[in-house]
C-alpha cells in the first residue's frame, strides 16, 4: 500500500483580509511571506495614490519591508498584521500592528527606523504592539 502526501499550493489571494471595518486606510494580512509581499506593494501603491512625495517613496519602501518582516517573524502562527498608511500635508505615516506579539522590534528594525524622521513603539492590548514612523516631506 502506497501513501502520498499532497501539499496544496499557496494561493496569493488567500492572504488578504478585508479592510478593517473600524480603521480607515488599514489593510489586514496574514503574518507570513505572502502577507509581507502584498502589504509592501499595497503601502507603495497607496502612498502614490495619496500623493506622497517621490523622495519619501524609497525610504517608505525600505521601512515597510523591514517592519513587516520583523512583525511577521515575531508573530504567532495564524496571526494577522494590520498595516496602515496615511499622507497629510506631505507627511507619510506608516503603522504596522501585530495584536498578538509579545516581543519588541528587532535590532535590525530599530536601525531601519533611524531613517524615519519620527517613530515609536506602542503596546496594543496585553500581548500586542504597534510600530509607527513618519517621513517628513522636506527631509
Amino acid at each position: 500500500m502506497s501513501t502520498s502526501l499532497q501539499i496544496p499550493a499557496p494561493q496569493r489571494d488567500a492572504v488578504v483580509h478585508q479592510l478593517h471595518p473600524d480603521r480607515a486606510g488599514t489593510l489586514a494580512v496574514t503574518a507570513d511571506a505572502w502577507g509581507v509581499v502584498h502589504a509592501r506593494r499595497w503601502v507603495v501603491a497607496r502612498a502614490r495614490l495619496l500623493g506622497a512625495p517621490p523622495a519619501a517613496l524609497l525610504r517608505l519602501r525600505l521601512l515597510a519591508v523591514v517592519l513587516l518582516r520583523d512583525a511577521a517573524g515575531g508573530a504567532r502562527a495564524g496571526s494577522v498584521l494590520y498595516v496602515g498608511l496615511d499622507v497629510h500635508g506631505g507627511t507619510v505615516r506608516l503603522t504596522v500592528e501585530d495584536p498578538a506579539s509579545r516581543v519588541l522590534p528587532s535590532p535590525r528594525a530599530l536601525r531601519a527606523l533611524r531613517r524615519a524622521d519620527v517613530w515609536g513603539v506602542e503596546r496594543v492590548g496585553v500581548p500586542g504592539r504597534r510600530v509607527w514612523c513618519e517621513l517628513e516631506p522636506d527631509s
